[in-house]
């Protein structure tokens, strides 16, 4: 179960990755500031309170970080609702 896990994030993680490399314009900086604005909105929930708190800007250049501590919590969440 806990390899089944850990492949399950990784292929989330690289699908998530791929889906922001394909349509985030490297060159466009307003556009990467309002996509991840857009994504820690509808996504907040399932953010860290450390993630929610910083500005879009952190997470425009490196997007990566963000998107391993949505997978993380996902998955937290995921495991406790399945233990109830």
């Amino acid at each position: 179960d806990t390899l089944a896990e850990e492949l399950k994030s990784l292929s989330l993680d690289r699908y998530i990755t791929a889906v922001f490399d394909r349509h985030v314009d490297i060159d466009n900086w307003e556009q990467r500031v309002e996509l991840i604005r857009q994504f820690m909105s509808h996504h907040g929930h399932a953010l860290p309170l450390s993630v929610r708190t910083q500005p879009p800007e952190r997470y425009a250049q490196d997007y990566k970080e963000l998107i391993r501590a949505f997978i993380d919590t996902s998955r937290h969440l995921s495991s406790a609702f399945r233990r109830i």
